[in-house]
Formats: structure tokens, sequence, C-alpha cells
């Protein structure tokens, strides 16, 4: 049985907020660097990164405290307030909302923004998905007898059994969406395309990594797995349109 992190005892939540920490350099950095290159205003991805860290902080409470009690939780602040952790996909769907807000009020257009910052998104996930495996803070899977099957006898939430290390497998699927995305930024494509390729891969290895984890069904399918579906099925209805609105374009000659 492997055990897949350091003991870093005192300093597990500060190696944890650092990985977070990184997580938004990698948004602002990849953000900005990629709207200098549409000679977009690059200011522009300061003030989206303030509202999108707003907005994932609290959409992430808030999906975290319907997990595990449940709608009513919404009129309870009381107990959304005391709830611990944070649902990344909540956060997401947080970050999204106040983010096209912003860009609404910079009248920026809502695509070609996230068509820009997608993957400075999904590296920044990498990054998060670390800071959850190094700190061992529940997000692994279920038990497992295979070989890579890892332990988190000392992480935030222990476990002595081996289990899935799902936050690896998040890891390396964030790595090669990043890697799929930088490479065919600067091939020609339609507004929107980069952000729904990145929901829709997204979202279907988050769907599947569900499958391996321990959270609460709420009508077959977890919180994250309805999330997840929803941003698949949203990437590839843009997709879809963007692919339908080439075909009815006239022919240029």
């Amino acid at each position: 049985m492997i055990q897949p992190y350091f003991n870093l005892g005192p300093f597990t939540i500060g190696v944890y907020g650092i990985l977070i920490a990184l997580a938004g350099v990698a948004f602002f950095v990849l953000g900005r660097r990629e709207f200098r290159r549409l000679r977009l205003d690059p200011d522009i991805v300061s003030g989206l990164m303030v509202v999108v860290f707003l907005g994932a902080l609290v959409g992430g409470r808030i999906a975290q405290a319907i997990d595990l009690h449940g709608f009513a939780v919404l009129w309870n602040p009381t107990q959304l307030l005391a709830t611990d952790g944070s649902a990344f996909l909540g956060g997401f769907l947080g970050a999204i909302l106040l983010g096209a807000l912003y860009l609404k009020m910079k009248r920026q257009n809502f695509l070609v923004a996230m068509d820009l910052i997608a993957p400075g998104i999904v590296l920044g996930q990498a990054f998060g998905r670390m800071g959850c495996q190094l700190s061992g803070d529940g997000c692994y899977g279920v038990p497992t007898r295979l070989p890579w099957g890892m332990s988190y006898p000392v992480g935030i939430v222990p476990t002595v059994e081996s289990v899935h290390p799902t936050p690896l497998y998040e890891v390396a699927a964030a790595l090669l969406i990043f890697a799929f995305l930088w490479r065919r930024r600067k091939s020609p494509y339609s507004n929107g395309t980069q952000f729904a390729l990145f929901l829709l891969l997204a979202g279907t290895e988050r769907f599947l990594v569900e499958f391996l984890r321990l959270n609460p069904s709420h009508g077959g399918l977890s919180q994250a797995q309805w999330i997840a579906l929803g941003m698949a099925l949203t990437g590839t209805a843009i997709i879809l349109r963007s692919r339908r609105m080439t075909a009815l374009a006239p022919a240029v000659s």
C-alpha cells in the first residue's frame, strides 16, 4: 500500500494554500498573455480574477453545504456558514456566473474571453487537485486492491485503507486537457470553441471519476456528476451550434 504524499504535519494547510495560490497565478498569467495576444486589455483579467475568486468561494461553499445537508440549508444561514470545505464544480459555477456579469459590465464578449482563459482555468485545476492530494482532504476514492492504491493515514480526512488516488487521476486529466487547449489556441476556431472543449472534456472527466469517489447520491448520481453532465452537454451544444453556423455561412469566392 502506497502512502502518496508527504507527512507535512502542521504545514499541510499552508502547502494546500500555496497550491491554490499557484492556481490563481496560472489563471492570471496565462489569461493576461492571451488577452495581449489578441490585443485586448489585459487588465480585464485582473478584475476578472478577483470576481472569479469570490464566485468560486461562495459557489463552492453553497454547493458543499447542499451536498451534505440538502437544499434546506439555503434557508439556514448558520448551518451554511458552518459548513467546512468547498465543492470545486459548485465553485466553478459561481465563478462563471459572476465572471459573466463582470464581462458584461466591461462590454467584453463572454465566449471570446472564456476561450482565452480556458487553458488557465484547467491548469489551475491541476494545481488545486495536487493540493487535495498532498493534504489528503477526503477527495480520494473508494477502496481498491490495484497496485497504485494509496492511503492517507495522516491526511485532513485520514484513511488507512488503500483507495483510488482520484486527485492524481484529475491532475493527469487536467494536464492533458491543458496541453490540448494550449496547443490548438492559435489555430482558427469559432468563438466559444475552446471554452466548449474545456466544458466537454473537463465535464466528462469529472463525471467518470465520480464513480470512484464516495459522495452522496442525488437521483442516482452525485451532485458533481449532475453538474459535470451539464458542463459536457453545454460544451457539446456550443460546438454543434458553432458547426451549424459555419455550415450556414455563405461561401467566400
